[in-house]
């Protein structure tokens, strides 16, 4: 929960710094199973009781539940508000270390001027590519969109049918295809990798998914 919470709290923007994500889910996780496990078991005594029903053969009261029942939730939240600012921190202070020109066209489909407005840093997203700048795909994820191919993307509900369809059988594709009907993609265009303005529905044996497209998760978008 450590990372579901922090990524809320920057909500509509999404969390690119990983490993302090990682770092504070763990340290959240050790806290928390040493205390519940170590200390907190050694502070209490079994006190003397009487069970609420006669039926009843193992009724326990302890003598430390009533002060120790929220430090875990106490000590976990301040974890997570560390957490935030770390992660603020880092956006705030740690210049990024390639810039994305307004020409480019993820900045263009989305209409912002800058992608400090979908992610709270731009390291680790944006990478180089001879005279460009390649954007990870997964930054779309935060308007529920996902490139499913060389030449299209499409929202998140649709994905589930995609994943599917790519690791059935080749005498299967075409009969699943026509159960789940055409939906929704956006296009790219193929020769530059840009985002097109253009949208079609498509039948899922005509976006392009094959294995070779497999490499698409881990291109970006160009220019």
């Amino acid at each position: 929960m450590t990372g579901t919470l922090i990524q809320i709290w920057f909500m509509p923007r999404v969390v690119t710094q990983t490993r302090l994500l990682l770092v504070f889910s763990v340290i959240n996780w050790i806290l928390v199973f040493s205390l519940e496990a170590f200390v907190f078991p050694y502070q209490s005594k079994n006190l003397p009781t009487s069970c609420a029903l006669p039926t009843s053969t193992s009724c326990f009261t302890y003598s430390a539940t009533g002060r120790t029942y929220y430090l875990s939730a106490i000590l976990s939240g301040v974890v997570v508000g560390v957490g935030i600012l770390a992660i603020w921190l880092h956006g705030r202070f740690l210049p990024d270390d390639i810039r994305v020109s307004k020409s480019h066209s993820l900045l263009q489909y989305l209409n912002i001027p800058h992608l400090r407005m979908l992610a709270t840093s731009l390291r680790g997203c944006c990478i180089p590519h001879n005279d460009d700048v390649l954007v990870d795909d997964g930054l779309l994820i935060m308007k529920n969109v996902l490139r499913i191919s060389a030449t299209c993307m499409t929202r998140l509900n649709n994905v589930q049918y995609e994943i599917i369809y790519r690791y059935l059988p080749r005498p299967v594709k075409p009969l699943f295809s026509k159960e789940v009907g055409t939906f929704l993609v956006f296009h790219f265009d193929k020769e530059t990798g840009r985002i097109t303005h253009r949208s079609s529905y498509k039948w899922l044996t005509d976006v392009g998914i094959d294995d070779s497209s497999m490499t698409h998760w881990r291109a970006g978008f160009h220019y």
